[in-house]
């Protein structure tokens, strides 16, 4: 044999060598689930990243998505429903406030401590919330000192209609996506600003005339100070989650 001849094989069997001790010792590695800081190694785990839920609070009842975007940040999307109703007296006429809403909160979670379960959470929701308002005197009704029957009072009806976009500031904990996650509970709390636009008006005998209208003016102001409280929304949620 050459001298060319033996230096190939002499290359080829190293060459071999080497490759099978790559292998051996990528068979043999030690992968840590966790690092030194107690964060998980997504090399450990069988992970995609997205997580589908149920969550419940005072938006209501619905279904919310997480998506990994970086390890200090996720995409979290939920959808809600939610039906209540209310009741108060004001100026002797029963009330009764009935609100519809059905929406959508699109958020970032930014996770800023190490162990990524603490979140601030920022976005826009997107609804159509409504509050319905009725009312209807059993009695003579007293308004700025003048007396009105059930007849002359009517039936008061109004409608709220709230912004459609509103933005959302909170904090919360958990990380549905993390790579060692498989089932995972969640709290949201935080508030939703939202403006609205609204009128009431009669169907009595009085209505149209004065001084009845510049009285009913006083119950609308009543009425309103109830409304208001849905401007600064407050948003409470808790959600049950699985990582795929």
């Amino acid at each position: 044999m050459n001298r060319k001849r033996l230096s190939f094989v002499v290359c080829l069997s190293m060459l071999a060598f080497a490759s099978a001790g790559w292998a051996q010792h990528q068979h043999t590695r030690t992968i840590h689930p966790y690092d030194a800081l107690g964060r998980p190694n997504p090399e450990a785990f069988e992970w995609t990243g997205i997580s589908v839920g149920l969550n419940a609070g005072t938006l209501g009842f619905g279904a919310e998505s997480t998506v990994h975007i970086a390890p200090w940040l996720n995409f979290r999307a939920t959808a809600t429903y939610l039906s209540a109703t209310y009741k108060t007296t004001i100026e002797r006429v029963d009330f009764d406030y009935d609100l519809e809403s059905l929406g959508a909160r699109l958020m970032l979670d930014l996770y800023p401590t190490r162990l990524k379960n603490f979140r601030i959470s920022a976005g826009l929701v997107i609804s159509d919330m409504e509050v319905t308002v009725e009312g209807e005197p059993d009695r003579n009704a007293i308004l700025n000192g003048n007396v009105y029957t059930p007849e002359q009072m009517g039936r008061l009806r109004g409608r709220a209609s709230y912004e459609t976009v509103a933005p959302y500031l909170g904090i919360g904990w958990g990380n549905s996506v993390k790579p060692d996650a498989l089932l995972t509970v969640s709290l949201d709390i935080g508030v939703m600003l939202q403006d609205y636009s609204f009128r009431l008006s009669s169907n009595g005998t009085e209505a149209g005339n004065e001084p009845f209208e510049s009285d009913l003016n006083s119950v609308r102001s009543e009425t309103t100070d109830v409304l208001d409280w849905l401007k600064i929304y407050p948003v409470v949620s808790l959600g049950f989650a699985y990582h795929f």
